[in-house]
């Protein structure tokens, strides 16, 4: 044998080499940033699997931060917010009306990941905010809920919000 296969033996893998399993990567965006359980229960399985406990752990915390709000003060402010909108929705129908696309979120997403859809879209302002605030009920939005609680939402729903009741 040549010198230059024996190198090209050497360089090669070994076939019953084992491979290494690539090793967990944390998501590019902090936890604090995630509003879907799903997602952050995937992550959690994700890190478990890889034997990072320290970090299934902050996950588990998140999920635990994001319940606690959903079922706590913001799980109220949220539903009163709510009730004002389908309040607003009897005055213009002259009859019960439930605002059946915000529920099927909820039911779907969650109430952080509702509020954060429906705030930090950039599209004009929807006929429901404008109403809320044209009829006295500003405080009961959910970019004013947003405003209140800053820290639970990204920056760019924050900036969303003030955006919207700005411009109103």
């Amino acid at each position: 044998m040549s010198k230059d296969n024996d190198k090209t033996l050497e360089n090669s893998p070994k076939i019953n080499q084992k491979a290494e399993k690539p090793k967990f990567q944390i998501p590019k965006k902090p936890l604090s940033e995630y509003f879907n359980i799903e997602d952050l229960k995937q992550i959690q399985r994700n890190a478990l699997s890889k034997k990072e406990i320290d970090y299934a752990e902050a996950v588990e915390l998140r999920i635990k931060e994001i319940i606690d709000a959903e079922f706590g003060i913001l799980g109220d402010r949220f539903f009163k917010s709510l009730d004002a909108h389908e309040a607003n929705l009897y005055e213009k129908h002259n009859k019960n009306v439930r605002a059946n696309f915000i529920r099927r979120m909820v039911k779907n997403h969650g109430i952080f990941e509702t509020i954060n859809r429906l705030v930090s879209n950039k599209k004009k302002l929807s006929q429901g905010f404008s109403e809320m605030v044209d009829s006295g009920e500003g405080e009961n939005t959910l970019e004013k809920i947003v405003l209140d609680y800053p820290d639970l939402f990204p920056e760019e729903t924050v900036i969303a919000a003030k955006e919207k009741l700005k411009s109103k």
